[in-house]
């Protein structure tokens, strides 16, 4: 349904298919976006879940939205609008094959005349950098872009703007008392949050704010590490797919791997 069944149930048997597989007692971890938002529901909802990671490593952290920019910055306030009448909803959204792939193809092919506008809609979403922007794939990113996903992970996420708080889904008043034993949903405790975490956040991403993560590692006792990759235009999408992201970025995430 969002981001938390994703976290709390799927997550965790991954790992446990891991570890079982591998004998190992504990492993590493890389998430991206909501890879990291379900990792920290798991390891603030099912705290025993912290011994069985080495370290993780949280690129593009996405938990709160207090500072948006880009199209994020319109698009919550219109979610926070609609979300109590889309809680109940169940569907996909924006699934692969939303933009046929011709016309992707079509339009925003380098050389097209509408090749700019499709590059400039890309960075209001990811952020503003079309230095790290690899041109000869970004047709191949676009034939991969919308992939889907549940309505109820970006209600979730709306959400999370709406209060300014991580907590679990709101179900409304009625459903909330009975599955939580209380009107609003309660809050995912980060203090549970004990494994070695190293944060790898940039200025120029719109979908991760500097602001908002800063405020999240303040909130995580795990905190092992801190990177802000050094590019002020390093966007979300480039931790991906950005030309340079070896030097300013994977290269850390290695050492710091071997560190652990």
């Amino acid at each position: 349904r969002s981001w938390h069944e994703n976290g709390f149930y799927d997550l965790a048997a991954e790992l446990d298919y891991a570890l079982g597989v591998t004998g190992q007692p504990s492993l590493y971890y890389i998430g991206h976006s909501m890879g990291t938002t379900t990792l920290l529901v798991l390891l603030s909802a099912r705290p025993e879940y912290n011994s069985r990671i080495r370290q993780a490593s949280l690129l593009a952290p996405v938990v709160y939205f207090q500072h948006p920019r880009g199209l994020m910055a319109s698009a919550l306030p219109v979610s926070k609008k609609f979300e109590r009448d889309l809680r109940a909803s169940h569907v996909e959204v924006l699934p692969l094959g939303t933009v046929p792939l011709t016309l992707m193809n079509s339009l925003c092919h380098p050389g097209a005349a509408t090749y700019n506008l499709c590059v400039a809609v890309f960075m209001q979403v990811a952020g503003p950098d079309r230095k790290q922007l690899n041109e000869t794939l970004f047709t191949t990113i676009l034939a991969h872009l919308p992939a889907g996903g549940s309505l109820g992970q970006f209600v979730h996420f709306a959400q999370v703007y709406k209060t300014g708080q991580f907590r679990q889904y709101d179900h409304g008043v009625r459903l909330n008392t009975r599955l939580y034993g209380r009107s609003q949903p309660p809050l995912y405790n980060l203090t549970n949050v004990v494994a070695p975490i190293v944060f790898y956040y940039a200025t120029g991403d719109y979908l991760s704010d500097a602001k908002d993560v800063e405020r999240l590692i303040s909130e995580v006792p795990g905190t092992a590490a801190v990177f802000k990759v050094p590019d002020k235009k390093f966007n979300h999408a480039d931790y991906l797919w950005g030309t340079n992201s070896y030097e300013l970025l994977y290269k850390t995430v290695l050492k710091t791997l071997r560190d652990f």
